[in-house]
């Protein structure tokens, strides 16, 4: 049983989520969209051969990948290189700030198309971002999102194709608990992914709803000022037919 000073801060942290920052889309798949779905998983064709090729085009990417995560329980690694053939451990920063020498990966596809999108060889700066999973009271589980590209690339549109890699989840371990965590994963074996999905910016649920800020900005002065961002301006990327 939860004692009720945790279940007040549990409810003050789901009020300034809400607050500060965006939910999760409603993204709900029907019957007649979870069958196709599993079709297009027990084919082994793979959704960008079928796409290409004309076939299951009422099923979106965003349809495909929530599928995977409820379904078939996978995580997720966006990246803007799309021919890789396995993840291999790098050193790298954790949620916490911490040097750690892993595969990265997340629970929410979501999230990782926000980094199969973002144009990592043009970027400078800061970009700020979050998906946060937080776990309610009333035993709930709920995503909020923080997206914040810096005023320089605002101006040189930092997107392009990408890919979303489906992994299997036999190696990773979660990097935080808690009633509010960041949905990482991380592996320090290599990992070979069971499929690559390309992105498109457009394809991106938060294209329009992307913040900009301030380099030198305090992390907070992002925060409380994000949803104001997204509603005075939202943010529009290049049309898909002019990125890489």
């Amino acid at each position: 049983m939860i004692a009720p000073l945790d279940q007040l801060r549990t409810q003050i942290t789901g009020l300034l989520l809400n607050f500060l920052f965006i939910p999760a889309p409603e993204i709900t798949l029907d019957q007649q969209k979870t069958a196709a779905c599993e079709e297009i998983f027990l084919s082994g064709i793979g959704f960008d051969k079928l796409r290409a090729g004309g076939v299951q085009n009422t099923i979106t990417a965003v349809d495909y990948l929530i599928f995977l995560k409820s379904k078939k329980q996978f995580l997720f690694h966006g990246y803007n290189d799309m021919e890789i053939n396995a993840l291999t451990p790098r050193t790298q920063e954790n949620y916490r700030g911490q040097k750690i020498t892993a595969v990265f990966a997340s629970g929410d596809p979501i999230w990782a198309m926000f980094f199969a999108i973002l144009d990592r060889g043009k970027y400078i700066g800061s970009v700020r971002n979050g998906s946060y999973l937080f776990t309610s009271p009333s035993g709930m589980h709920e995503r909020y999102y923080f997206i914040s590209i810096n005023k320089k690339m605002e101006k040189d549109e930092p997107w392009r194709r990408g890919a979303v890699y489906v992994l299997p989840m036999s190696t990773f371990y979660p990097t935080h608990a808690g009633n509010l965590r960041f949905d990482e994963w991380a592996s320090d074996e290599p990992v070979k992914p069971e499929e690559k999905i390309e992105i498109l910016p457009s394809e991106f649920p938060f294209i329009g709803q992307i913040a900009v800020h301030n380099d030198k900005e305090p992390m907070y002065l992002s925060w409380l000022k994000y949803r104001r961002r997204i509603k005075s301006k939202p943010y529009r990327a290049l049309d898909d037919s002019e990125l890489l």
